[in-house]
């Protein structure tokens, strides 16, 4: 069971469910169907600016690190 919700916080909901510059329902669907109709699909797909701009930055950081320390990780065999 669950109260009911409070008007005052309505704005803060859909701004957290919707975030400004976030993807519409249907720009993810049309994504996530040519994904599916595509001969050699990707295992994963950063879908929408948001996703995008949060997840390169942080992940090329990382592989960053990883190739600085490649050639000692690879003495242990």
């Amino acid at each position: 069971m669950r109260a009911a919700p409070l008007p005052a916080y309505d704005a803060l909901r859909a701004a957290s469910w919707h975030p400004p510059g976030s993807s519409s329902a249907a720009d993810v669907a049309r994504v996530v169907l040519a994904v599916v109709d595509a001969d050699e699909p990707p295992l994963r797909i950063l879908v929408g600016e948001l996703a995008a701009d949060a997840v390169l930055p942080i992940t090329e950081e990382r592989l960053a690190g990883w190739l600085r320390w490649e050639d000692l990780g690879r003495t242990a065999g």
